[in-house]
């Protein structure tokens, strides 16, 4: 039960920051190279980056037990 729950959150996670990530990619390519937010932005990319594939890797567990019994039956 925990696994599901971890790998729910963790897909919600990856949903939301990888969301924030993709929005701040298109934000950064409008402001740089001349804007003044450019470095905020491709900041903000790297940490929402970061996040999502952390996010991402909670549902690990999860998807090892789906093999298992994909591969089991």
């Amino acid at each position: 039960m925990i696994k599901i729950i971890a790998a729910l959150s963790g897909l919600a996670l990856f949903s939301l920051f990888g969301f924030v990530a993709a929005a701040a990619y298109s934000a950064s390519e409008s402001q740089c190279p001349d804007g003044s937010d450019c470095h905020d932005a491709v900041f903000a990319m790297i940490v929402a980056g970061g996040l999502a594939v952390i996010g991402l890797t909670l549902t690990i567990p999860l998807c090892r037990v789906i093999w298992r019994v994909i591969k089991g039956s």
